[in-house]
């Protein structure tokens, strides 16, 4: 009598139903690399035409850039080996999906920081004569935004002990019993999620008062508002 092949489930990994979701994972993966990919090098096009040499944020959003393509690529090699379904029919793909979002986790408050450092970066140039109220807020929100950064980081990377648990067949987490122990991941996103929102909007809000004090049109401030608002989003 033939037996039927055996499925891997790995709860809140993959679908809950039988779709398969990669081909959208990989869509917007695709869409969010390139919109990056292209400000970034307008940005560093601009400041070639106006022969300006490269500024801290300049430097900052081409690493982060190169960290984005980094994800991109481990997010890629998720969903090849089945990332967005539900079950998988082969172990070794499970695994090495396993390895590659673990890679994606940990890269992504790098990718993050960068970008918010550029951000930072690029309000102490434009507002070069800003005060000590807007020095003291500008130089706080980077600390917590740093602090964040290395607590997501290691949040991650430890999130096992050991950290091959992860993707261990024997004794991992396909086991029973995993020979090891794991925090409670989901949790710990939720609370580090709940504080990067909060640590975004007061990055949205930072420059807005320097912003409204300007000596320039209702209409000038307005669109300046939007396009803060833009690059903080």
């Amino acid at each position: 009598m033939a037996q039927s092949t055996p499925s891997y489930h790995m709860p809140g990994l993959y679908a809950q139903d039988n779709a398969n979701r990669g081909p959208a994972l990989l869509g917007g993966s695709v869409t969010l690399i390139a919109a990056a990919s292209i400000a970034v090098t307008l940005r560093l096009i601009a400041r070639r035409i106006k022969k300006v040499t490269w500024a801290a944020d300049d430097y900052l959003a081409a690493v982060a850039l190169v960290f984005a393509y980094a994800m991109f690529t481990s997010m890629v090699f998720c969903i090849k080996h089945g990332l967005g379904q539900q079950r998988l029919t082969n172990i070794a793909g499970a695994l090495e999906a396993s390895k590659w979002l673990y890679v994606f986790e940990a890269l992504f408050p790098v990718t993050t920081i960068a970008t918010k450092l550029s951000i930072l970066c690029l309000y102490r140039r434009i507002f070069s004569t800003f005060n000590k109220t807007f020095a003291w807020a500008l130089y706080t929100v980077g600390a917590l935004q740093v602090g964040w950064a290395v607590s997501g980081f290691f949040t991650t990377v430890f999130q096992c002990w050991p950290v091959n648990i992860l993707w261990r067949l024997e004794g991992g987490l396909f086991s029973a019993h995993p020979a090891g122990h794991c925090i409670d991941l989901v949790a710990s996103l939720t609370g580090l999620a709940v504080i990067n929102t909060v640590l975004n909007t007061a990055l949205l809000v930072l420059p807005m008062p320097m912003v409204w004090n300007l000596h320039t049109s209702q209409k000038h401030k307005v669109a300046l508002t939007f396009i803060f608002a833009l690059g903080c989003a």
